[in-house]
């Protein structure tokens, strides 16, 4: 389940970085959520950010941000 959810996250980063949705090879386990997503994606526009790193110094967090992007 977790590699699904790694190969799911993959897709999308792909997407979002320029590959057209019918170059994406989908893993079988996530076929339903891909088609899913069909709709979704396209409205995703001016990505600014995708996986990237992100370190507060003053407030000691730091993680990875998934996509900062503009929807509809």
């Amino acid at each position: 389940m977790l590699n699904n959810g790694r190969m799911l996250h993959s897709n999308i980063e792909k997407y979002l970085r320029g590959t057209s949705l019918n170059d994406i090879e989908v893993a079988e386990g996530n076929t339903g959520h891909w088609r899913s997503l069909q709709h979704i994606l396209p409205l995703v526009q001016e990505a600014r950010v995708i996986e990237e790193r992100v370190v507060h110094p003053e407030l000691h967090y730091c993680g990875i941000v998934d996509c900062v992007a503009a929807y509809k």
